[in-house]
């Protein structure tokens, strides 16, 4: 019997995308086209996790989740770990992952992801077009949209489980600040509902300190820097 995701692998949807989720995807070369997961194996992965990673994986009840590391931390990797848990939190709803910029999303993030959603054997597929992954998780469709900081005013009528925003230090303050507060109204879908933040320890943590006053918030420092 088929999926609903089979059934949409197997549909053209070139026509179909919404205007809000458009990139400059002229910058993309082949390798960030339309992408198909490799297989349905699941691959069972040992993590070998550093202690603030396994605090921040473990943390499902803070509003917003730093995690604080220099080069080399795996801040990336955990955050991509992250966005692999909350669908598996809140299979089906939508979930929202960030970079400060769109070369960053290239560079770091999309093949973070491709490389995790194969590990894990899940079935998927990446639409270049709307910079989304199409996910199946329990039976259900998730969407990852991947967005730049700079571009977060575009993410309109979404209703997601998850914000999970990579080097969230780098973005200009009052950039960063105007996408979470524009971010957090987004979270209204899913069972666990949060805004998870990676970043050195140059900004993050006075970062989420001064989220608290308007939302719960903790960041977990790692030992390591690069």
């Amino acid at each position: 019997m088929m999926t609903d995701l089979d059934k949409f692998m197997e549909e053209d949807h070139s026509g179909n995308t919404h205007e809000s989720f458009f990139y400059e995807y002229s910058q993309v070369d082949d390798t960030f086209t339309d992408l198909e997961s490799e297989g349905n194996n699941v691959v069972v992965t040992d993590l070998a996790l550093l202690p603030a990673q396994i605090e921040f994986m473990e943390d499902t009840t803070s509003r917003t989740v730093g995690y604080v590391g220099g080069f080399g931390s795996g801040k990336t990797f955990i955050l991509v770990q992250k966005i692999m848990q909350s669908m598996g939190l809140n299979p089906g709803a939508d979930l929202i992952a960030l970079e400060p910029n769109f070369p960053l999303l290239i560079q770091i993030l999309f093949p973070e992801i491709n490389k995790a959603l194969n590990a894990l054997g899940f079935k998927w597929k990446f639409k270049a077009t709307e910079g989304i992954y199409y996910v199946e998780s329990q039976g259900e469709i998730t969407r990852i949209i991947c967005k730049s900081l700079e571009n977060t005013d575009k993410i309109i009528g979404v209703n997601a489980a998850g914000v999970f925003v990579d080097e969230a230090d780098v973005s200009k303050t009052e950039v960063a600040y105007k996408a979470y507060m524009m971010l957090l109204g987004r979270l209204r879908a899913g069972r666990v509902r949060q805004i998870c933040l990676v970043g050195t320890p140059r900004r993050l943590p006075s970062y989420v300190q001064d989220i608290r006053g308007r939302e719960e918030g903790k960041a977990y420092t790692s030992k390591v820097y690069g």
